[in-house]
This record gives structure tokens, C-alpha cells and sequence, in this order.
């Protein structure tokens, strides 16, 4: 009796030990799944902060964990840019869009642009400037632009920005004992405007002696080894 009774919870307890891991799995799966949906149709979140004398802009985004191989297919990840790249396996990528806009409206000329005043036969007086000519010439820490027309009557102009600023992807507390993964642009040029921003990590694949239906035919084995040697 007291052998049978042992069979009995051996047998329930691989059953719940299978029940437990196989939900813990799925759960997790979905859970997954709807942080991916979350993310996918998050928006930017923009803040400052300040270290030392230097103000910096900040841009957050929510990031993707899916498979390289569900990347794909999803259209996220192209085969032959990782190809070019000469990529095989791939931890985090992040595809950035911004937008550069500096706004002056009361630049001074350089002090060599000649104006010239000239009235018509009407007695209208009109301005004109002597070619060649430079009307601006402007420069700060982030931006340097120079524009004018030489003297074949060709506009031009010569605009530097530099674009500098780092990508942090990571994990970051998202309430009572969990966490979300971000990416997280960051510059000190205020030129620069992130207009979007996706963040892809890639989720290691689970190898085959790694899922759940694996371990629990273990447990089988191992009850039934157990059964076979009790009952000897």
C-alpha cells in the first residue's frame, strides 16, 4: 500500500512540477508579447539633465525583445544588412531619425558686403548689393554657415553641424520589482531633434534542451526510474 502511495505522489507531483513549468513559460511568452506591443507604439519621451556646467537632451524610447529570426520576419532586421556588416549574431540594434533646425532672424552682415542704394527715374530709391557678396556668416560651437553669390551670379553656401551623442540601450525600473527595456539618445547640441527612434534587442533563442516539454520528460524519466527501482 505504502509503495503505491508513493507512485501516486511521485506521479502528482511530475504532473505539477510539468503544469507549473510549462505555465511559467507561456506566461512569460505573452507577458513578452504585450510588452512588444507596448513599445511598438510608444512614443519619444524627451527630458534634460545636467552634469557639471553642460545641459543635456535626452530621448527615450521603449525597446523591442524579439528573436533575430522573428526580426526578420518582421521586417525590423534585413538579412543582407547584416550581411554587409558581416554580422552573424546581433545583440541590440537602433535606427535613429532626427531633425537639425536652427532658427536666427537678425543676423548681421559681414563688414565686407557693400549696399548700394539707387533711386529709379520714378524716384524710388531700391537696394542692391555688389557681387560678389557673403550675407551670412554665422558660427557657434554647433553650427557653422556661410552663404552668398560669387561673382557669376551662383549662390552658395558651406553649413556644418556637428551630430554627436551616444545610444545607451539598457533596463530600467518599471514599478515594484520590474523593469522595461529602453534605448536612450543623448547629445549637449540642442540642434539636434529626435523625430523616432526604434530599439531592437535580440532575444537569444531557447535552445532545445532548454524548453519546458524537455524537462519534463526528464522528470518522467527520472519517476520512472524511481518506480523501476522501488519496485525491485
Amino acid at each position: 500500500m505504502k509503495k503505491y502511495i508513493l507512485y501516486i505522489t511521485l506521479f502528482l507531483a511530475f504532473l505539477a512540477t510539468s503544469f507549473f513549468v510549462g505555465r511559467c513559460s507561456t506566461d512569460k511568452e505573452r507577458s513578452q508579447q504585450t510588452a512588444n506591443l507596448r513599445a511598438s507604439r510608444d512614443s519619444i519621451r524627451f527630458y534634460q539633465f545636467k552634469i557639471g556646467n553642460l545641459e543635456y537632451l535626452s530621448s527615450e524610447k521603449d525597446a523591442l525583445i524579439l528573436s533575430q529570426r522573428d526580426a526578420i520576419k518582421a521586417g525590423i532586421l534585413e538579412i543582407d544588412y547584416l550581411k554587409k556588416l558581416h554580422l552573424k549574431d546581433l545583440e541590440t540594434n537602433t535606427e535613429l531619425k532626427a531633425l537639425i533646425k536652427v532658427l536666427r532672424d537678425s543676423l548681421d552682415l559681414p563688414p565686407e558686403t557693400v549696399i548700394m542704394t539707387i533711386k529709379d527715374t520714378s524716384g524710388i530709391a531700391r537696394h542692391y548689393m555688389r557681387i560678389p557678396f557673403q550675407n551670412i556668416k554665422y558660427n557657434d560651437k554647433y553650427l557653422t554657415l556661410n552663404a552668398g553669390v560669387d561673382s557669376s551670379k551662383k549662390a552658395w553656401f558651406d553649413l556644418e553641424v556637428p551630430f554627436s551623442g551616444s545610444v545607451t540601450v539598457g533596463y530600467k525600473k518599471d514599478g515594484f520589482l520590474k523593469t522595461k527595456p529602453v534605448g536612450i539618445f543623448v547629445t549637449d547640441n540642442s540642434y539636434i531633434k529626435v523625430i523616432n527612434m526604434d530599439v531592437f534587442i535580440n532575444k537569444k533563442e531557447i535552445k532545445w534542451y532548454q524548453r519546458w516539454w524537455v524537462h519534463s520528460l526528464a522528470g518522467a524519466g527520472a519517476v520512472a526510474t524511481l518506480w523501476y527501482l522501488t519496485d525491485k
